[in-house]
């Protein structure tokens, strides 16, 4: 087939290479499971027990329960937080965005060969 003849591997190809591969794309696998893991299990497991505050006030178990996800939701402050939050995406994400589009424009079309040895992978 015109797929065969690209080159591109077949099926299982991705098995024996991830088999194969370098121990630190492991390493690296391995701490990015961490470091999105863990939190999530805190988050997941804390709601479950009982925390005191800053006061030293220990609800009892019996006060945790789902009513208290109704008194979040029908909180104005949670949407506040949401709207926030929304704006702190929308502008970390455009200008990260016009950071990398400027950055690469300025190693492909800009003539900094002397610079462009240490400049390339500094980007990188």
């Amino acid at each position: 087939m015109a797929v065969d003849a690209l080159g591109v591997r077949t099926s299982g190809s991705w098995l024996r290479r991830l088999r194969t591969s370098n121990p630190f794309h492991w390493a690296l696998l391995v701490l990015m499971a961490l470091l999105v893991g863990l939190p999530a299990v805190f988050l997941i497991t804390g709601q479950s027990f009982p925390v005191p505050d800053s006061h030293g006030y220990c609800p009892s178990p019996s006060q945790l329960n789902f009513e208290n996800y109704g008194d979040v939701w029908w909180d104005p402050s949670t949407y506040a937080l949401f709207y926030n939050t929304f704006i702190y995406v929308f502008g970390a994400t455009a200008a990260g965005i016009t950071l990398a589009a400027t950055t690469a424009w300025l190693v492909e079309h800009v003539p900094i060969s002397p610079a462009r040895s240490g400049f390339t992978p500094a980007c990188l």
